[in-house]
């Protein structure tokens, strides 16, 4: 019985109920990842009970501003219609990313191990990455003006793709061996050819711009320099975009005439002023997912505001927006503040978490992504990984 308990530990068991949670995370469909994920909260929670709930006392305000986005959304979502259907993008907007991260960067794991967990990672996103592959082939006749979707949404892929990149690329920075650094180089390049092949301006922008702003949090001196040259050479690019191929979406952005001209812009007038009608409890969680909404300038039918906050505004009001604002800005202020007591090494590793919190910020600005379920809650699951490997309780 005694050799048994030496082969079964609680730390041999996060490590099995990991890999198995990021497994079928990869797989698109079914609930058996949630099980895991519940599973992983679960030992998240004993040891924060075995190191008695210091982290709660040590981050007071982030425990509460997320149970009270989480209890104000809960309220909204108890009284809107279609509870049954979106019950899942209500989990996945609360228990399965903020509470999830809250409850999980508690768990110690040996900082050895966060080379093999970047590694699973990446491994598990080849299927999503094959899809996008596949998709390229099939349509490759029509690639000029087609949008690979990866066998779901494009603006869902295009997040995804996304955060694949920023994977990668830190990846060449935190592997030492040399295979590792070309494996996730040539990782990196295929992902950039998958976005490029969404077309997503959306992506295309955050993605360096997420990348600037990290230089600028790791080298101010520099990186003010480059973050200004960087700028630059954007509006550039945007401005020229027209005649650069599979980048021609962008000229939607190269003037206020054509961003006025943009879906968008209208998006974000009708929903300020849709926002006016209910401004404490919203129209309603995910109200127009199936009815969906016209704006003024034509009859097209949308499904969401198209930026996190302002479809926050919209459909859960002014209470939550709020709530959700501070949450967000929450994490930020967590993940800056957790860099000054870091190493170099694990500056590197916590840069990562917070890369992708920027980029799903950046990306939310024009995209709802809280009910991106796989993507949001992916974003989660690295920062978490993030936390975990830097926290000061890891194994030395």
């Amino acid at each position: 019985m005694k050799s048994l308990k030496k082969k079964i530990s609680i730390e041999k068991i996060t490590y099995l109920l990991g890999v198995l949670f990021l497994y079928f995370f990869s797989r698109r469909g079914g609930d058996t990842r949630y099980y895991f994920q519940g599973s992983l909260m679960v030992i998240g929670l004993y040891y924060m009970y075995k190191n008695r709930w210091e982290d709660i006392k040590n981050n007071k305000f982030l425990y509460g501003i997320t149970g009270i986005y989480t209890l104000l959304l809960g309220l909204v979502f108890l009284l809107s219609d279609n509870r049954s259907e979106n019950l899942k993008i209500y989990l996945g907007m609360t228990l399965f990313s903020g509470i999830f991260f809250l409850v999980g960067k508690n768990i110690e794991v040996e900082k050895k191990y966060y080379k093999y967990i970047i590694s699973l990672f990446m491994i598990f996103s080849l299927g999503s990455v094959y899809r996008g592959v596949e998709d390229i082939i099939k349509h490759k006749k029509i690639l000029s003006y087609y949008r690979i979707a990866g066998g779901t949404f494009t603006t869902v892929y295009a997040m995804e793709i996304g955060i694949y990149i920023l994977l990668g690329i830190f990846g060449i920075i935190l592997f030492k061996k040399i295979y590792f650094k070309f494996l996730s180089g040539i990782y990196v390049v295929i992902n950039i050819i998958l976005l490029i092949c969404t077309k997503s301006r959306n992506t295309m922008v955050a993605i360096p711009l997420t990348l600037l702003i990290i230089y600028f949090i790791w080298n101010r001196k520099r990186g003010s320099i480059i973050l200004l040259l960087g700028l630059i050479l954007g509006i550039g690019i945007i401005k020229n975009s027209g005649k650069i191929p599979h980048l021609q979406r962008l000229q939607t952005l190269s003037s206020v005439e054509n961003i006025k001209k943009n879906a968008r812009y209208e998006i974000y007038i009708t929903g300020l002023k849709m926002g006016k009608e209910k401004p404490l409890l919203g129209q309603g969680f995910y109200k127009y997912e199936h009815e969906g909404y016209e704006t003024r300038k034509n009859g097209t039918k949308y499904q969401h505001f198209h930026n996190m906050f302002m479809e926050t505004y919209v459909t859960e009001g002014i209470l939550v927006l709020i709530s959700y604002i501070l949450f967000i800005g929450g994490l930020l202020y967590k993940s800056l503040n957790c860099l000054k007591k870091l190493d170099v090494e694990n500056k590197k590793i916590m840069l990562l978490g917070l890369s992708v919190l920027i980029f799903g910020i950046l990306y939310g600005q024009f995209e709802s992504i809280i009910y991106f379920t796989k993507p949001y809650i992916m974003l989660f699951i690295l920062l978490t990984i993030c936390f975990i490997i830097t926290d000061e309780k890891i194994k030395k």
